[in-house]
């Protein structure tokens, strides 16, 4: 199923948070494996995906989720890098101030 997720964001971009539904929902219900941690954070790209509903901190929790959950399960299938964790760590937001226009 995770093949088609990707698939789908491409060719179909309806189907798309069906599938990753489907995919934490399986999750949930019969336990996680490797592949549980693309399907959260498949989820928190689609809580930030939409403009009017943008869910960052929802967004945020989902990735961390999938991040512990690689690394306590040794997924070597996925690979999964939460962006707030690393611009954080970056020198860039520790040495110098940003400004949005």
């Amino acid at each position: 199923m995770n093949h088609a997720v990707a698939m789908t964001f491409i060719a179909k971009p309806l189907m798309n948070p069906i599938l990753v539904f489907r995919m934490v929902k399986m999750s949930i219900e019969h336990g996680i494996c490797n592949i549980s941690a693309f399907a959260f954070a498949c989820y928190g790209a689609w809580l930030v995906s939409d403009p009017d509903t943008c869910d960052v901190e929802g967004a945020h929790s989902m990735g961390r989720v999938a991040t512990e959950m690689m690394k306590r399960l040794g997924a070597v299938e996925v690979s999964c890098t939460n962006f707030d964790d690393t611009m954080r760590k970056s020198q860039m937001f520790s040495d110098q101030t940003i400004y949005f226009n």
